[in-house]
Formats: structure tokens, sequence, C-alpha cells
């Protein structure tokens, strides 16, 4: 029968019904082995006690790498689907748009004052004049948005032929763009001026493109109503002076909480930077111009020749 012990025998199993039989060991020789009176003790408990400690320790850590791989899933799941309800009435009816991704847009109920001179801000209407001024350059932001080859692609555009930020202050997948909520106040403002025409341009127009512009400018509000048209109704109501009923198109709206858009945009966009500032690539690709813009300017070159 092979020994308990791999080294010298201590002491060995006998046949059945034959008293065992012991042999005396030299002290020597378990020492030399590393082996001491404790470690020749058999102590079930002890070695019991070992097993469930390294057991728990296995189920420990891996609950640990478990719960940091769970929080880390869950954690980037929160992250798609708070960013999948941001907005999530507006992208309804929106094509994408990064700012969607990266700003609130809260709603408000407001009251429509564009009755004549019936209560509300008369500033929008009012006639020319530095603080008029103002207050419209004040909707009209400028600042650049950056956007990446992913927005673009999204957005239904060729990235080849679209502006790029410097790369070294901005990586290599940084793109101008701006929000066309403020192209379509600028034009609003364009068009106020025109009515303002002796006070804005008392000498004519102001360059070649001025005429092609604002007809520019017409068609560029226009799309946006008839794009995102108001359900609203107005009302008739009977009014002291007039025979008939007068139109009350001072209505209640749920409209964007303006002022909120716009401090978000100006602390996110870019306003240390213009288009004017980038420098146009030695070779393309580049888009083709439009027709009517250079035969405007070419015309117009030639008339000052």
């Amino acid at each position: 029968m092979a020994p308990f012990f791999s080294n010298k025998k201590i002491f060995s199993k006998t046949p059945l019904m034959q008293k065992p039989q012991y042999e005396a060991c030299d002290s020597s020789d378990t020492e030399s082995n590393g082996m001491t009176d404790e470690t020749l003790m058999w102590n079930p408990e002890q070695f019991k006690s070992k097993g469930i400690s390294f057991v728990a320790w296995i189920v420990i850590i891996a609950n640990i790498l478990l719960f940091i791989f769970s929080g880390t899933a869950l954690l980037h799941a929160y992250k798609r689907d708070e960013k999948a309800h941001m907005n999530a009435d507006l992208r309804k009816i929106s094509a994408y748009s990064p700012l969607l991704d990266a700003m609130e847009f809260p709603m408000t109920r407001k009251m429509s004052f564009a009755q004549y001179g019936d209560g509300g801000p008369t500033i929008w209407r009012a006639p020319p004049s530095p603080e008029v001024d103002e207050a419209w350059d004040r909707m009209v932001i400028e600042d650049l948005w950056p956007v990446t080859r992913s927005d673009i692609k999204k957005m239904w555009k060729d990235e080849s032929v679209i502006a790029r930020l410097p790369s070294e202050e901005y990586g290599d997948d940084a793109y101008i763009a701006k929000a066309a909520v403020f192209h379509n106040i600028h034009c609003l403002n364009s068009l106020r001026k025109a009515i303002h025409r002796d006070y804005y341009f008392p000498n004519g127009d102001p360059d070649a493109l001025y005429q092609l512009h604002t007809s520019h400018c017409v068609q560029v509000l226009l799309e946006n109503l008839m794009c995102r048209p108001n359900p609203a109704v107005y009302m008739y109501r009977w009014m002291e002076d007039f025979p008939v009923p007068v139109p009350d198109t001072n209505i209640w709206n749920q409209c964007w909480d303006f002022e909120s858009v716009m401090e978000q945009y100006q602390m996110l966009a870019l306003s240390n930077i213009t288009e004017f500032d980038i420098a146009k690539p030695p070779h393309g690709p580049f888009a083709p111009s439009p027709e009517v813009v250079v035969e405007t300017l070419n015309n117009a070159n030639e008339t000052f020749e």
C-alpha cells in the first residue's frame, strides 16, 4: 500500500484484521522536510477553514468585478438613454442636429404680443435707434459651433467641402457650423433694415449682393415658416372704434425658452475664432459657386471699372 505521505514512512495502512504497525522516525527526518509537530497533526477544521476562506475571496473578487462591469454598462446605457430623452419632443419634429445632444431646449408657455401696441415689448417694431439695433444684434449670435464628421454625415452633407477648424488647436475632426435659428433672426433683421432703408442705407445699396441677400432672406424665412407652421389659431374681436371684427393676433404659444437657449449656446460655442480667420486650402475639392452670385459680382465689377 502506498504511504500516506510521500516522504519516509511515518505510518502506513495494514491489511485488514491485522494490528497496525508503527515505525519510529527520527525528528531530523521531519524537520528536514519542513514538517513540524503542528503540521503532522490532522486538523480537518483548519483545512476546512482555509478552503472556505479561499472560495470566499474568489466570490468577493468576482462580485466586485461584476459590480464594476455592471455599473459601467448601466452608466453608458443611462447616458445613451438620457441623450435619447433630452429634447425628445423636439427630436420628433427635427432633422438631426448636434445641438439636441449638447443643449436643453426648455419649453415655456408664452403670449405673443403682436397686436398693434397691445401690451408686450415694442422695441422689436420700434423706429431705428442705437437701442433698437443693440437689442436686435444681441439676438444674432455669430459664434461658431464645432461639428464632427459623424455629425456631417447625419446631416446628409459632404464632409470633403466643409471648412475645418485649425487642427493644431481643435484636432483633425472639427468643422465649422452655426445655429440656423440665429441666421433666421439675422434675416429678419435684414428685412427690418430694408423697411428703414433711408436710415440704414442713405447712400443706396451697401454692396452688390444686397438685393440678392434680401431676397435670399425672404425665402429662408418662408421655408422656415412652412417647415414648422404654427398650429395655433387667432380669433376676431369686436372693438370700440371699428365696425367689423378685428383679428386678435395676441395668442398663447408653446415656445422655446429663448434666453436659456442663447445662454447655453454662448457657453458652448467658439467665441475666439470666426469663419474669416480660417484660410482656404490650396487644393480642393471645392463646392461649385452659385451662378447667380458669381454673375452679380461680375456685373458689379464691370459697372465700377
